[in-house]
């Protein structure tokens, strides 16, 4: 990765520029210090545009904090703190359209189908397997 700035004329030519070896800031943000991330998320109801709007950025400038600070697309991250989420909820004793509705899923049908792909099983079938353990 190129590290150090070239200084010079526009248009001078590459002969004319110098070379400055300092390394470059590292840029940081004001959304580094905020730590309740989880928190933010559920009270925006896991809507991009709402969590934006909280943290008084732009959607694309968080989009682009999300991916860098978490390896993951903002709806992909959101999702597996959902889904995470309804694990300690079905733990709590919660019906499926009592946690599809918790944690803002359109219906039952579309958070049961998000959980059946995110874990290889139904939301009845983690209920009894939990069961089971207990």
């Amino acid at each position: 990765m190129y590290r150090g700035r070239v200084f010079g004329r526009v248009g001078s030519g590459p002969r004319n520029c110098q070379f400055d070896p300092r390394p470059l800031a590292v840029m940081t943000s004001r959304l580094d210090d905020i730590d309740n991330w989880a928190d933010r998320a559920r009270c925006a109801k896991f809507h991009i545009s709402a969590l934006a709007l909280e943290c008084n950025i732009s959607e694309r400038q968080l989009r682009r904090y999300i991916e860098s600070r978490f390896g993951l697309a903002p709806h992909v991250w959101m999702m597996q703190y959902r889904l995470r989420e309804a694990q300690t909820l079905f733990s709590q004793g919660l019906r499926t359209k009592e946690i599809a509705d918790q944690l803002n899923f359109r219906s039952s049908q579309h958070f049961s189908r998000a959980f059946k792909n995110h874990f290889g099983m139904s939301p009845r079938a983690f209920r009894k397997a939990r069961l089971r353990k207990l």
